[in-house]
């Protein structure tokens, strides 16, 4: 056994920002500023769910990840680190992993917790019947096939050793499952108490206001509550991206989710120290309903993948160091190969849109008679903004004419689920733990985020094979299962994401990281007589 102890360092590093405005400066309109303890943060829209494991948006997860706390966690650097486990131990095979949890753990009503309250979690994300979106990220776990479809718990490798101890057998050494027991899917469930705003991390839930807000008051039963600088979060739901600046300009936000897009370049100019971008796992598409009449045919799809010039639209419409994508799983990703993104870049290049043309007149489409195409985005003016620059490039270029509807952020993901819906829609993906697998997995048979229903034989081979395979034959895998995902064009991919965040200078302790995962447990309020304070 390989014995890895861990403790959890919690780090604090003063950021030394200078003044926005004078009237940014202390201003406290709502009462809920720095003055009253309270920090205020914001999400791009309502959270779908608070509960763990049926999380699916990055909104929703921040909020979970303040309010829970799984066998593993992050710590301010974006690190994995021990959570609720005081220690872990990987069989010398790498299919077996033994935690012992720590001896303070209680949930927030004070009840002691127990390593079945984790079981309890992973068993609840892994019945299909509790449709739970992020499920498929457990599948590496023995038996998993098996207990989703209703399967004996005794043969699913999750067991309680007994109240401080569990074990979680694999069918495979899989390296990144750690990372998986940091994402709310595998957060602990009360294996004994009916209460359902039970919650075991940072902070506990106060009040929620579906469309305005949620409210977070810290978890005196927390196990290292002690370390917990701020008293209260509040978490604004902003779909409007000028008035998510407007408001922190006026002193109401500490910490935004995202910058406007047709600002950026005014924010690098005047907000430069508030001003946090990262380059962030995540990229920004459309899915394209293939099973739609207009968009059945591969070589019209192919042809509206071609049309958009990524690159334009990242320099002159996003502005904010937006890479231009023309895959789904980003450059920087670990251990991955770039040769899938240099091919599709060659042929973006040489793609013949004359014959693209002739192959769409043939279906009966020109400029007299175009292929009418609606693109279905969530309302706030980046998407709307990203929509408008695809359409004008499809029209410039094929005989297309679109119209874009716009939908609240929870409307859309529960239209999405219903592809009769709609015919182009708006998504993005990040990544729940730094591997390509993250990525490509969505498009497998049976994976919940599948809501395409998108089936290639042999991409499902190789996500089979995938378990199996170490190092560079997995590389090589991974790479193959792309370039097979992307030839059948059912993505329109078109920017990596840059985490874009404005940070008051009134909070300290904000460290950027490639999965953009900012825990609220890590920040604090400056002194007021700190002297970097201005």
């Amino acid at each position: 056994m390989n014995v890895i102890r861990m403790r959890p360092r919690i780090t604090s590093v003063c950021l030394a920002i200078a003044c926005l405005f004078v009237s940014a400066c202390g201003n406290d309109a709502d009462g809920t500023g720095a003055k009253g303890r309270t920090l205020v943060r914001t999400i791009d829209g309502d959270p779908s769910s608070l509960d763990p494991q049926l999380v699916v948006d990055t909104g929703s997860a921040e909020i979970v990840r303040d309010l829970y706390e799984g066998l593993m966690s992050t710590n301010a650097h974006g690190e994995l680190e021990v959570g609720a486990a005081d220690s872990y131990e990987i069989s010398d095979d790498g299919k077996t992993l033994t935690f012992v949890l720590r001896d303070d753990l209680f949930w927030s009503n004070g009840s002691p917790m127990k390593s079945q309250d984790f079981v309890a979690g992973i068993r609840f994300a892994a019945r299909a019947e509790n449709r739970s979106p992020q499920a498929k990220l457990l599948s590496a776990i023995r038996g998993f096939d098996e207990y989703y479809a209703g399967g004996d718990p005794k043969r699913f490798g999750v067991t309680a050793i007994n109240e401080k101890e569990l074990r979680i057998e694999l069918d495979e050494a899989t390296p990144y499952f750690l990372w998986i027991l940091d994402y709310p899917v595998s957060y602990p469930r009360s294996s004994s108490s009916k209460e359902t705003q039970l919650t075991n991390g940072p902070y506990k839930l106060i009040q929620r206001t579906p469309g305005s807000s949620v409210e977070l008051q810290k978890n005196a039963s927390y196990w290292d509550s002690r370390n917990v600088a701020i008293e209260r979060v509040k978490y604004l739901s902003i779909v409007d991206e000028n008035a998510m600046l407007q408001r922190f300009r006026a002193g109401e936000i500490h910490v935004t989710s995202t910058v406007p897009n047709q600002y950026t370049q005014w924010i690098e100019d005047n907000l430069e120290h508030a001003y946090k971008p990262a380059q962030q796992l995540a990229t920004y598409f459309y899915f394209f309903n293939t099973e739609d009449p207009k968009l059945k045919t591969a070589t019209v799809r192919e042809a509206l993948y071609h049309a958009v010039d990524r690159k334009k639209l990242t320099q002159e419409v996003l502005r904010g160091g937006q890479q231009p994508a023309y895959t789904l799983v980003p450059p920087e990703t670990p251990n991955y190969s770039d040769s899938v993104a240099q091919s599709v870049r060659t042929k973006a290049r040489d793609f013949d849109f004359a014959k693209a043309r002739n192959a769409m007149q043939k279906l009966g489409y020109n400029e007299q008679n175009p292929l009418e195409i609606t693109i279905l985005v969530n309302s706030g003016t980046n998407h709307r903004s990203v929509a408008l620059f695809v359409s004008s490039e499809w029209s410039s270029k094929l005989p297309v004419r679109t119209v874009i509807q716009t939908e609240e952020f929870r409307v859309l993901l529960d239209t999405m689920k219903d592809p009769a819906k709609w015919e182009v829609i708006r998504s993005s993906w990040t990544a729940d733990y730094p591997d390509a697998i993250s990525f490509l997995e969505i498009f497998a048979e049976g994976n919940p985020n599948n809501f395409l229903g998108y089936a290639n034989v042999k991409f499902q081979e190789g996500i089979e094979a995938l378990p199996k395979l170490e190092n560079k034959a997995r590389q090589l895998k991974l790479a193959d299962l792309e370039t097979t995902l992307l030839a059948d064009f059912p993505i329109l991919p078109l920017y990596f994401f840059v985490k874009r965040r404005l940070v008051t200078d009134q909070v300290e302790g904000f460290h950027t990281n490639p999965l953009a995962i900012l825990r609220s447990k890590h920040l604090s309020f400056r002194s007021e007589t700190d002297p970097h304070h201005h």
